[in-house]
């Protein structure tokens, strides 16, 4: 009661949050008195959480568990879609009501068992995804001892970098061939036009800094290291995004909190921008604001936002500076993170290479067709000029089946691999390759079970 609105954050990739954004935050007014409670029925499952890491204090697991405010499951032959606040409490702007409008529609068809279909945001076999990146100012230190880490750890590490400032640079020339790659560190207050590698835009004294921005492409040429940006100050605008689409750039990753736990698609005519959020505390937060000096305490700190974005299955984007987390006594909790994400099953990836799959990922369209009660019409199309690659569909079959296989009419077509999950009625159909402005027509068949 002592706050207007509350957001509530909701879990991606579930039968009633299909074709949300991982992380919405959805706004609910409190005048109605809005409620929580922890999911302790096995047949209950929590679809969102009352916990705004950036605002709310506490333990972060115990806090997420215990401050549900969607809920959805079956209770003897029944079904139900709980929620803590009342329909018309809803509260913000157009994406607020058009996602809970998706909301509404997705728990419909679980309570009727109609089955939807959606693609997961990650690639096979990953249910979140992860990027390390590091803005370098001040001094260096640890570029030695650091590039050995990340080379042994095979991290994918991406560092931002002013191309006008060649001290910083040469440190990160050696490393640029490791699975990490490089970015921009740009002012957003001024015009960050002359920071592009192509265009012909460019000053006498960024030439050299750009000859090492520049990786050997063999018998193709070389090809410029970078594809996103960072503000230093953690801001941008629409003049920045604009500048940053002429300039030729693939994302930007920015400082501030969005709508979500995911990347989010900037489309400004026909050119696209790729915008990471903050979704996690980093060393800002960590080492300077809560003055953690003791390792084992940043590790457990940063470890609990691992916990909570793989509930919300988003990426956990963490942001390092080269004069905080990266110095020589604190670097080695770098590689105890990225470990941890790995154990977790977490698509762990540089900035550009999660760039690209995200930009992959939004290109798919899947839609599917109820033919009988024992057969679903499945139709992939990749309407991009770019391969897609392991992608997977995800089909909430929505009621209890046994006996399924997958098939086409189509001669000569090859069925992909599919993995059916009986507890939650889901198949996952893994897609190996599908090619630019190609199609596959699917029909899942199956046998009605209890459900």
């Amino acid at each position: 009661p002592e706050e207007a609105t509350k957001l509530q954050i909701l879990r991606g990739g579930l039968p009633i949050t299909g074709g949300i954004p991982a992380g919405f935050s959805l706004k609910i007014a409190t005048w109605d008195r809005p409620m929580a409670c922890e999911v302790m029925e096995r047949r209950t499952t929590q679809a969102s959480t009352w916990y705004n890491f950036a605002t709310d204090s506490g333990l972060v697991r115990d806090a997420v568990e215990k401050t549900a405010g969607i809920a959805y499951g079956t209770y003897g032959r029944g079904r139900f879609v709980w929620m803590g606040f009342e329909l018309n409490s809803i509260f913000g702007g157009q994406k607020d009501y058009v996602n809970f409008d998706l909301l509404c529609r997705r728990s419909i068809d679980w309570l009727t068992y109609t089955p939807t279909v959606q693609v997961r945001d990650w690639p096979a076999p990953y249910t979140a995804a992860a990027t390390v990146l590091v803005s370098c100012e001040g001094d260096f230190r640890d570029g030695p001892s650091l590039d050995m880490m990340i080379r042994s750890e095979r991290i994918p590490v991406t560092f931002f970098v002013s191309p006008a400032s060649d001290r910083l640079i040469r440190p990160l020339h050696d490393i640029q061939n490791s699975p990490g790659s490089v970015g921009t560190l740009f002012d957003p207050a001024r015009d960050i036009l002359p920071l592009a590698l192509d265009q012909g835009v460019s000053r006498p004294e960024q030439s050299d800094a750009r000859a090492m921005l520049v990786r050997d492409g063999g018998a193709g040429g070389a090809r410029p290291l970078i594809a996103g940006a960072l503000p230093a100050t953690g801001r941008y605008d629409e003049k920045n995004i604009q500048a940053l689409l002429a300039a030729g750039y693939r994302y930007v990753a920015g400082d501030s909190m969005t709508d979500r736990a995911v990347p989010e698609m900037m489309i400004r005519g026909e050119r696209a921008l790729v915008a990471f959020a903050k979704t996690a505390r980093g060393d800002e937060e960590v080492v300077r604001g809560f003055g953690l000096r003791d390792t084992s305490f940043q590790l457990y700190t940063y470890r609990e936002d691992i916990d909570r974005v793989l509930f919300l299955g988003g990426i956990y984007m963490l942001l390092l500076h080269s004069d905080l987390q990266c110095r020589p006594e604190y670097a080695g909790v770098i590689r105890n993170l990225v470990r941890y994400l790995r154990s977790k099953n977490v698509f762990v990836a540089s900035a550009e290479d999660l760039a690209g799959w995200w930009i992959s990922k939004n290109s798919l369209e899947v839609s599917c067709k109820v033919r009988s009660k024992r057969r679903i019409a499945l139709l992939i199309s990749n309407p991009s000029d770019a391969v897609i690659a392991n992608a997977v569909v995800q089909v909430n079959v929505n009621k209890g089946v046994s006996g399924v296989t997958l098939t086409s009419d189509i001669i000569g077509t090859k069925i992909p691999p599919f993995q059916f999950f009986p507890g939650i009625q889901q198949v996952d159909i893994t897609i190996p390759s599908l090619g630019g402005g190609a199609s596959l027509a699917l029909y899942l068949d199956y046998e009605i079970g209890n459900g």
